[in-house]
């Protein structure tokens, strides 16, 4: 990762998880901001000193870096768990990484309406993620929150859809993009969407997996699963 994208450990809130209830539901301010700067967190798999500077300060048990690349390809991902919840964060674009770039411009759809590079980023992490994730649910079960800024917004999205159904299902999902928008997927089982305006840094909040809307990539409607982008 490079300067574009980390921040130094005097940076980051010391209160971003303050004001943070997991079993509250519905899209909420403060459960945001926490998600906001796990998003930013993510950034810094490899700057392991910071990650373990943050996380005690936010009560977190020692957060696992996840990091794969291959062609094309450079996730990176960090799983953490407090006593009340478990929060996978995906990583965005850095634009000094050029296999960031290549995935951002694959936009090639998949069998199931998805981009290409999207869906190829987060495959190649999936097996380690899940991994993690189900190691922390079997030992105490506790809310799941799926989220990412960027690139790490559209993986969150799709990470998502690849649980809906089973236990590891998220209990919300936020995510951030470079236009100030923040979304949140809650109650699964719902499946009408919802805009609210609460303040100028989130200007949208969508629930539901699978709801149609405008994709803000392609400018046509598709599946929620495409609508966050880099």
């Amino acid at each position: 990762m490079s300067l574009f994208v980390q921040l130094p450990p005097a940076d980051y809130s010391r209160t971003a998880f303050d004001r943070f209830r997991p079993l509250r539901g519905g899209f909420d301010l403060d459960d945001a901001r926490a998600m906001m700067w796990m998003s930013q967190l993510a950034y810094e798999t490899d700057a392991p000193q910071t990650i373990a500077d943050i996380g005690p300060l936010w009560d977190f048990k020692p957060i696992d870096p996840v990091r794969v690349q291959a062609h094309r390809i450079d996730t990176r991902v960090i799983v953490g768990e407090r006593e009340d919840c478990i929060v996978a964060a995906f990583a965005g674009t850095d634009p000094a990484l050029d296999r960031n770039l290549m995935t951002d411009a694959d936009c090639r759809l998949t069998s199931n309406d998805t981009y290409e590079g999207f869906q190829a980023a987060l495959d190649a992490a999936w097996p380690l993620v899940e991994t993690k994730l189900t190691a922390l649910i079997q030992a105490r079960p506790r809310p799941v929150f799926f989220t990412g800024h960027s690139l790490g917004a559209a993986l969150a999205v799709l990470a998502a859809e690849k649980v809906k159904d089973g236990r590891l299902a998220p209990t919300a999902v936020y995510t951030f993009t470079c236009r100030g928008r923040a979304g949140v997927i809650s109650n699964p089982a719902t499946t009408v969407p919802s805009a609210i305006a609460p303040t100028a840094s989130f200007t949208a909040a969508t629930r539901c997996p699978a709801s149609p809307i405008p994709s803000r990539c392609s400018g046509r409607s598709t599946r929620l699963r495409m609508s966050a982008v880099c």
